[in-house]
């Protein structure tokens, strides 16, 4: 694992509309969505929550990559 300090005041690294996917599981079934437009990672957590109906579940976020600056 890798940490790095962040400047806050830096916006270049923060990503404004990731997408959060969300797989529930049973057994051998399982479901996948494709979360978009949540205000933050809370948001996502619930609504998975709301929707897991006993079923286990697991998210993440996916972001696109910042702008490289040409040299």
């Amino acid at each position: 694992m890798d940490v790095r300090p962040v400047d806050p005041r830096d916006i270049r690294w923060e990503e404004r509309a990731p997408a959060y996917p969300v797989y529930f599981r049973r057994g051998d079934a399982s479901s996948e969505h494709a979360l978009t437009g949540a205000a933050e990672v809370g948001e996502v957590l619930r609504w998975a929550r709301e929707h897991a109906d006993g079923r286990g579940y697991t998210t993440g976020a996916v972001a696109e990559p910042p702008e490289q600056p040409c040299a």
